[in-house]
C-alpha cells in the first residue's frame, strides 16, 4: 500500500484493507483522511469529492493530534529508511515541527547524500538493503572529516533489545528510538541532539 498527498489543504492517506490499524499512526502523523484500495472507477469521483472516507470522531485523521511546531532553530535532517510509510510518518513530523528532511531509502544513499550537503543530524534505521544503517555509519566514522565523527547519528530500529543498543553504539551511533516512535518522542531526540548544547549548526535553506 502507498500513501498519496492530496494537491490541497487536506492530507489523505490511500490504504490496503488490511492496512486499516495503522490510523492512528497517520492520525499522529498529521493526515486528515484515507481511502481503501482497489477504489473502483464509478466511486471514484465521488470518493474525490467527499476527499476521503469520513472517520469517527475517535478516528479521524486530523493534524491536531501531531506534535505541536517548536520554536527554535531550523535543522537539517537526513532520514535513511527504507520503509515507505516509515519514511511518511517521520518526514510529516519533522516538517511539521518546522525543520528540513531529505530522505535516504539505504546506507550508501545516505553516505552520497552527506557529501553532497551539511546536516544537521542522522535517523538512520539499522535494517536497510543494499547497505544497512550500522555500516554506513561506520564508514562515515571513518571518514577523515572530523565533520563526519561529530554528527549526530540516531538508531532507528523495531528491535528495543539491549544487545541492539550495544551494538548501534558500538557501530558509532549517538543513540537509540525505537520503532513505532511517538512524535513527541522523534523531535525530542531532534531537539537533544542539535540543540543549543551541541552548538548552532547551519540551518536549511
Amino acid at each position: 500500500w502507498r500513501v498519496r498527498f492530496t494537491c490541497g489543504v487536506r492530507l489523505l492517506v490511500l490504504l490496503s484493507p488490511l492496512a486499516r490499524g495503522r490510523l492512528e499512526a497517520f492520525k499522529r502523523a498529521g493526515f486528515d483522511g484515507y481511502l481503501i484500495k482497489p477504489i473502483r472507477q464509478a466511486s471514484l469521483a465521488e470518493r474525490l469529492v467527499t476527499k476521503g472516507e469520513e472517520l469517527k470522531p475517535q478516528q479521524r485523521l486530523d493534524a491536531a493530534g501531531l506534535a505541536p511546531k517548536r520554536q527554535g532553530a531550523k535543522r537539517r535532517v537526513l532520514l535513511a529508511e527504507d520503509n515507505q510509510i516509515n519514511a511518511v510518518l517521520a518526514t510529516a513530523i519533522i516538517k511539521r515541527a518546522g525543520h528540513h528532511v531529505d530522505v535516504a531509502g539505504n546506507g550508501q544513499e545516505a553516505l552520497e547524500t552527506l557529501s553532497q550537503a551539511p546536516y544537521d543530524i542522522v535517523l538512520m534505521d539499522m535494517h536497510m538493503p543494499v547497505m544497512d544503517g550500522l555500516e554506513a555509519t561506520r564508514r562515515l566514522r571513518d571518514l577523515p572529516d572530523p565533520a563526519s565523527a561529530r554528527l549526530p547519528v540516531i538508531a532507528l530500529t523495531a528491535n528495543a533489545m539491549r544487545a541492539d543498543r550495544e551494538t548501534c553504539l558500538e557501530a558509532g551511533m549517538n543513540d537509540f528510538l525505537s520503532k513505532p516512535f511517538d512524535p513527541s518522542d522523534l523531535l525530542s531526540m531532534i531537539e537533544r541532539w542539535t540543540g543549543e548544547a551541541q552548538g548552532e549548526t547551519q540551518e536549511a535553506s
